[in-house]
């Protein structure tokens, strides 16, 4: 993971460049999303939650400080 695999959001979130971001997400404080997730439209991401490589969130989801994924 290097830095210029990234872009930093206005809430000073990190998205990676391969990340598939749908419209109207919010992304709370302080988030990471690695690379190859993909968050559908009208998901909200919380303060400080990380989401890892391959995951897919779906539309309408809230995902809150403190979540895990589950086993892949």
């Amino acid at each position: 993971m290097t830095n210029r695999d990234y872009l930093r959001t206005d809430s000073g979130a990190l998205v990676h460049k391969n990340a598939k971001i749908g419209s109207g997400v919010q992304l709370g404080n302080d988030v990471v999303i690695e690379s190859g997730v993909v968050i559908e439209s009208g998901a909200r991401i919380g303060d400080g939650v990380r989401i890892e490589s391959g995951t897919r969130i779906e539309s309408g989801s809230t995902i809150k400080r403190g979540s895990m994924n589950s086993e892949k």
